[in-house]
């Protein structure tokens, strides 16, 4: 799966700890399982299946190439890439993601428990979208140069749960 979000203050109180905890407001969702993509739509969240989801690390220097390519089979749906270098994830915690989603007054959580995570503190990509897409009219056009991110987490598995009210 692949998303974006943005960081938010905690509307439930939950998560608050920065170093092992993050809130997020949901503006896109992307994975290659039909049918959590479906929960999720049934459930607000705009999720949209991508069933080429690409997302590539390869060996390169001292770091890795990273590639990720975001494509919803939705028509009018708009792709987005992130390319660039990352290190191998090092940074060992526990984490809790809460993303969230307001559709009118049904407020969506996604809280993902993650037992084990890795960081990669250290990535810098470029981000690529269409200028008309959501994410584009926030960033004022269609590209980010290289910058510095921390999103590359590494882990064996997680949970999710979500929950919709009222």
């Amino acid at each position: 799966m692949a998303q974006i979000g943005l960081i938010i203050r905690s509307p439930d109180g939950t998560a608050l700890d920065p170093n092992t905890s993050i809130n997020n407001y949901t503006l896109t969702y992307a994975t290659n399982s039909a049918p959590l993509a479906a929960l999720l739509r049934s459930a607000g969240v705009p999720a949209e299946l991508d069933v080429g989801l690409a997302i590539e690390s390869t060996a390169a220097g001292s770091g890795q190439e990273f590639y990720a390519a975001v494509s919803p089979e939705v028509n009018g749906t708009p792709d987005w890439f992130l390319h660039g270098s990352v290190k191998t994830p090092g940074f060992n915690t526990s984490f809790l993601a809460n993303w969230w989603r307001l559709n009118g007054q049904r407020e969506t959580k996604m809280a993902t428990t993650i037992d084990h995570i890795a960081f990669d503190f250290s990535s810098a990509v470029s981000f690529t979208t269409a200028r008309s897409s959501v994410v584009g009219g926030l960033i004022g056009g269609n590209r980010i140069g290289m910058f510095p991110v921390s999103f590359r987490g590494a882990f064996p598995n997680a949970t999710m749960v979500t929950t919709v009210s009222p």
